[in-house]
């Protein structure tokens, strides 16, 4: 199990929802999960996006993913306080160095 910790910036005003996805290739078969939604209710400023790497048999060389936010939603505050997502933070490299590693 990977984690990656998500950041929400203060206040937290408002309930925020946002999806997740993991880009790269064969991710049927090394991912157990590689999409979904995170959801900050108000006052919440962080959590933690989890992703199963499947383990098999199969020597792999290194692969290399990008793991992304995008469709933030906001509810509960005045258009001027909605969430955005960090022009440098919505995506993270994910490296599978070998053998699932």
């Amino acid at each position: 199990i990977l984690q990656f910790h998500v950041i929400r910036t203060s206040p937290g005003r408002g309930n925020v929802t946002v999806n997740w996805k993991i880009i790269g290739q064969n991710l049927e078969l090394n991912f157990a999960n590689f999409s979904g939604q995170l959801f900050f209710p108000e006052g919440s400023l962080n959590t933690t996006l989890s992703v199963h790497l499947l383990d098999d048999n199969i020597p792999e060389e290194k692969e290399v993913y990008q793991v992304i936010l995008y469709d933030v939603r906001t509810q509960g505050v005045p258009p001027a306080g909605i969430a955005l997502l960090d022009a440098q933070g919505y995506a993270a490299v994910l490296t599978v160095e070998a053998s699932d590693e």
